[in-house]
């Protein structure tokens, strides 16, 4: 009789320590998702926006013929933005088997975007942009047009052409209600993918 409670005894615990331990688990992997959540929505405003702030000043930057030292500036941040923040994002979908091939076009022509403002060079605050310049931005006008598509075709929550700053909801909805599990944002990263080819290449 003591060895079949002993039995009982061992098998109760053994399935308590399981419990918690399982408990512990799910736990811990609740607390990773909504990190990675959090993390992967903060990338997601980050690009999204960096689109919309560049097509604004993209526009009045050719409309004026010249381009402030700051402005440059600002343009050069949101290209890298948009081009290294892509390629995390999509390292993490390619890592998880979500995207099946790289965006390397999409980061490589947005990384020659930041490259061109940043060799600009200024005698004072601002310089009269030339025709092949001018060219240029419209080139990259015209990209982030496309861009600016697939982000409001997405995306719920999305701000003001020309300013780049996250709408309050965005945080909320995109980490609490839709999360990593979504595809929301696999549907950005192939929207970008899908309008970005070689002709929008500066070189």
């Amino acid at each position: 009789m003591k060895r079949h409670y002993l039995i009982y005894t061992i098998l109760g615990l053994s399935l308590l320590t399981f419990l918690v331990l399982f408990s512990i688990s799910e736990k811990q992997k609740r607390s990773y998702e909504e990190y990675l959540s959090s993390e992967l929505s903060s990338q997601i405003a980050d690009i999204s926006q960096a689109t919309l702030y560049n097509l604004g000043t993209l526009k009045d930057v050719i409309e004026e013929g010249r381009l402030t030292e700051a402005s440059a500036g600002e343009l050069e941040y949101c290209f890298h933005d948009i081009a290294y923040v892509t390629q995390d994002v999509s390292g993490m979908g390619l890592q998880l088997g979500i995207l099946k091939e790289s965006l390397d076009e999409v980061v490589s022509i947005n990384a020659d975007y930041a490259e061109f403002f940043m060799k600009l060079k200024f005698d004072g605050d601002e310089i009269v942009l030339t025709e092949e310049q001018i060219s240029t931005l419209k080139m990259m006008e015209k990209l982030m047009q496309e861009y600016v598509k697939v982000v409001k075709e997405t995306l719920l929550y999305t701000g003001e052409i020309g300013e780049n700053y996250v709408l309050s909801g965005f945080s909320d909805y995109y980490t609490a209600e839709k999360g990593i599990t979504d595809d929301y944002w696999i549907k950005l990263l192939k929207g970008f993918q899908r309008v970005t080819n070689s002709s929008y290449s500066l070189y």
